[in-house]
């Protein structure tokens, strides 16, 4: 098992002094730099923001993500895939005009998806390169219900229901108690 952070900084200063593109060179470069060390292997990841506090360090969990085997979909693609699509979280102003210039000339953005993750500083990766397939939703899961991240708001939901459905069955093992056990 391996593990990294991503530190998200540097995209943020680049994001100040120029203008939002999605054939800037520039960007991809920084953003090849930051993910050149995540593994093209299965795995989760995190997104998070990080706030100093004199001495303490408090954190806002904000998305959790897995990542498949295969090269199409490994940790490294799907965080390159991400940093790319969604870099609009980045800029602190965009356009209406860049916007829907961006939304006709680049189909892959993802301004729901970026607007969702602004504000975060920093991703965390983990990869387990024999994780098998099957698990890895049940771990994400796992995960989302343990962080509660704020952008997962589909699977926080079904981790919700499971919870819900979970309390259903305790109750209805109590209400079962007094009733006369019957053996077949």
């Amino acid at each position: 098992m391996g593990s990294g952070i991503i530190c998200l900084k540097e995209l943020y200063v680049y994001a100040r002094e120029n203008e939002i593109s999605f054939r800037d060179q520039e960007y991809t470069r920084i953003k090849n730099r930051l993910i050149r060390n995540v593994p093209k292997e299965t795995g989760w990841y995190l997104w998070v923001k990080m706030d100093e506090i004199g001495d303490e360090t408090n954190y806002t969990y904000i998305y959790i993500g897995k990542a498949k085997r295969s090269i199409i979909s490994s940790l490294n693609y799907r965080l390159g895939q991400e940093l790319s699509n969604e870099r609009m979280l980045f800029w602190e102003e965009i356009s209406l005009e860049q916007r829907e210039n961006i939304e006709r000339t680049y189909p892959y953005a993802n301004f729901e998806r970026g607007e969702r993750k602004e504000g975060s500083t920093h991703i965390v990766w983990v990869s387990d390169p024999s994780c098998k397939e099957r698990k890895l939703r049940d771990i994400e899961l796992l995960l989302i219900g343990m962080f509660d991240p704020t952008a997962n708001n589909q699977l926080v939901r079904t981790v919700e229901d499971a919870k819900d459905i979970k309390d259903k069955m305790k109750e209805t093992l109590r209400g079962n108690e007094m009733r006369p056990r019957v053996m077949a």
